[in-house]
């Protein structure tokens, strides 16, 4: 066989070795790729998903905290209205007539721990209508010429007990007993 012969058969056997190295190299690329693909459409769709799971965490934060200022607002309004109630309970008990006035404050006086000694301290707008109270509960304290500043009511003093009984007291301590009453009458619906 002449050197050419040999040449170009050693020519088309690398050419064929190439081909065939060309093809398995395409093949490899070709599962590479696919490969690649399916690993970047699972990250992809994981990425997605994770995306969609931090966004509804966010939402559901904000609609939360959207709840809590709505219910803050709600409980506000609701304290508001609790509160008229009983600033409505001490303007009525401001208004009362003398005789009414004269009425509760006798019965808050015969209310009084049993003493021997003590004395009734008055608002300096019912001066007149506590005496007669005090006169009407038939208990043996004193009357203090000197007054108080509240709207109603008055102040007990001994030389053992101290007893504020001014209206403004008295509400305060009804509204501490019934307060959470009073709330589930007003909003018995909500």
């Amino acid at each position: 066989m002449p050197i050419n012969d040999i040449i170009q058969k050693i020519k088309q056997e690398n050419e064929a070795e190439i081909k065939k190295i060309k093809k398995e190299a395409d093949e490899e690329i070709k599962k590479l790729a696919k490969l690649y693909r399916e690993k970047f459409d699972i990250k992809k769709r994981q990425l997605i998903q994770q995306k969609r799971e931090e966004i509804q965490q966010v939402e559901q934060q904000i609609l939360f905290q959207e709840k809590l200022k709505n219910n803050a607002v709600i409980l506000d309004k609701k304290r508001k209205i609790i509160d008229q109630v009983y600033k409505k309970a001490f303007d009525d008990m401001i208004k009362l007539s003398d005789n009414d006035y004269i009425e509760l404050v006798s019965k808050l006086i015969s209310q009084l721990p049993f003493l021997e000694e003590g004395k009734i301290i008055s608002s300096k707008n019912k001066k007149n209508q506590t005496e007669k109270a005090l006169q009407k509960s038939k208990r043996n304290f004193k009357f203090s010429r000197e007054t108080v500043d509240i709207k109603g009511g008055f102040i007990f003093t001994s030389s053992k007990l101290n007893i504020n009984n001014s209206f403004e007291e008295w509400i305060d301590g009804i509204k501490e007993n019934t307060e959470a009453e009073v709330a589930k009458i007003l909003f018995k619906h909500d």
